[in-house]
């Protein structure tokens, strides 16, 4: 409350300390120009980015095709990643293919919003997943490792999709916090090749 603060801010901000300031609307002062917004304008944004902020309930983790290491990966190691790789292919499809309550709710608040983001989720977890597959697979052939027969690939597919199915859902039932699950399927993807 200090009178010279106060005319000096009185001098820089006319309408911020006086009594006629107009409340309805917001003034943002820069390089000596007022933008009014109005309140229809504020309100339309603010939603407008909570709907697209709410939207995509799908999050399939996108891979890079190519990480630091691959070529240090033993033959067994390949095999792993492959399996890892192709859950992940593999929850991408059931997902597309199941359609839940939470889906159905999902469509009718937030459409098209959230099928826009499932979509191009789906779309982006696949395509980095086939490149990640075709990278691991020629360096698997330069280190001339064996392929792995398909009914061992197959289980060891499915034994990981069951481990994370059932930590899926004991994280969904409440059992287990956001972070227990996190580090138990951490834990799970790397021992998926031991």
């Amino acid at each position: 409350s200090n009178p010279r603060i106060r005319s000096r801010l009185r001098a820089i901000y006319p309408y911020s300390l006086g009594v006629n300031s107009p409340a309805p609307d917001i003034f943002f002062l820069g390089h000596n120009r007022r933008i009014k917004l109005n309140k229809k304008f504020i309100v339309s944004t603010l939603c407008i980015g909570f709907l697209s902020g709410c939207a995509g309930s799908a999050q399939h983790k996108v891979v890079s095709a190519h990480t630091a290491g691959d070529s240090l990966l033993s033959c067994a190691q390949i095999d792993a990643e492959l399996v890892k790789t192709q859950v992940i292919i593999d929850a991408v499809n059931q997902d597309k293919n199941d359609i839940s309550g939470a889906d159905v709710v999902d469509g009718i608040l937030w459409f098209p919003f959230n099928l826009i983001a499932k979509s191009e989720n789906y779309s982006n977890a696949l395509d980095a997943a086939d490149k990640r597959i075709g990278n691991l697979q020629s360096i698997r052939k330069e280190k001339s490792c064996q392929v792995a027969s398909a009914d061992n690939h197959k289980s060891a597919v499915e034994k990981l999709s069951s481990e994370l199915k059932e930590l899926n859902e004991l994280y969904k039932s409440g059992a287990i916090t956001s972070d227990e699950y996190e580090m138990a399927k951490k834990k799970v993807l790397d021992n998926a090749g031991s």
